[in-house]
Formats: structure tokens, sequence, C-alpha cells
């Protein structure tokens, strides 16, 4: 984004936002009700941060519509924002959208409790936290970036390191 809102921003009003829980947003610590802090970082909750920011924020409301421009995970909460506010939004552009097939409704009868289960085992379990510390180092980053990007040149120890290095803060998703 470093590199696209500059140019983006000649055409249109720009913002970047890191949703709930990624980069240097904010980590709340959830009610008591929710067994682990994962279970508050939703795309639902997602989807509504995008739109109340696009109300509050940048204006959107009576004759003025939002462009959604999402990335990786930001993609779900994007589509979920336009749901949420179909008549202010004017369009969702998705690049290298992240985990668009594992949603429960996509996969086979049979195979939405194992889509389920492994969507849990992830996101609340010593497991899940185990597999994405794996991934979370300059290597892992630095593979995961260079499947998303044509020119691997662009993937630099700095982008690297902007991208990783946020979601090692206490409380990061």
């Amino acid at each position: 984004w470093r590199k696209n809102i500059p140019e983006v921003s000649k055409y249109a009003d720009t913002y970047a936002i890191d949703l709930l829980g990624y980069g240097f947003s904010a980590k709340p610590t959830p009610p008591a009700a929710y067994p682990s802090p994962e279970q508050i970082y939703t795309f639902e909750t997602w989807g509504e941060q995008l739109r109340a920011f696009s109300k509050e924020v940048a204006g959107v409301g009576e004759g003025r519509k939002v462009y959604y421009i999402c990335n990786s995970v930001g993609s779900v909460a994007g589509l979920q924002a336009a749901v949420l506010e179909p008549d202010s939004t004017a369009g969702v552009m998705l690049l290298d959208p992240s985990l668009r097939l594992l949603h429960w409704s996509k996969q086979p009868f049979l195979q939405r409790p194992l889509t389920s289960l492994l969507q849990t085992t992830l996101r609340e379990t010593q497991l899940g936290r185990w597999f994405f510390g794996q991934v979370a180092t300059p290597k892992g980053v630095r593979s995961v970036l260079e499947q998303a990007y044509h020119d691997k040149a662009q993937v630099t120890d700095e982008l690297v390191n902007f991208i990783l290095n946020p979601g090692l803060l206490p409380g990061a998703v």
C-alpha cells in the first residue's frame, strides 16, 4: 500500500486501514464471554469496522459512495462491509483474497464440519498458535509474499518487516 496509495489518492480520497487486531490497530481484550481473544476478530467485526469508518471518517452517506480495495484477509472484510451497506458501496476490488474457499457454505455438505473444526483449531488453540508461529518468521512471510507478487524483486526485507513486525505485537491476530 505504501506504493499504491500515492497513485490512487490522485483520483480519490484514499485511506489505508489496519483491521482490528492487525498492524498497529487496537488489540482489545475481549469480554469474558469469549474463551479466546481471537474470537473477537471475525469477518463480521472487520466488515462493521470498515462500514463505520466509511461513514464516520470518509463521509460516506447521502450521495457519496465508497470503493473498497482490499487485500488478503481484508478482502472478505470488504465484501462483508458491502453486504452491510450495499447502498453506500460503489464497488469492491479484491487483491489476492485469502481464505475464500474455506467458508463453510462453499464446502461440500459432508466436509463442512471438518472445515469448521480446522478454522476453530487454527483460530483458538495452541496448535493454531504454533502453526502461525512457524509462518510468522521473515522466511515464512517472504515465501507467502513471493507467491502473491508477480515481481519478486518487490519483496524486500523492508516489506517483509512491515508485514511481520506488527503481527508479533502482543494481542495481534
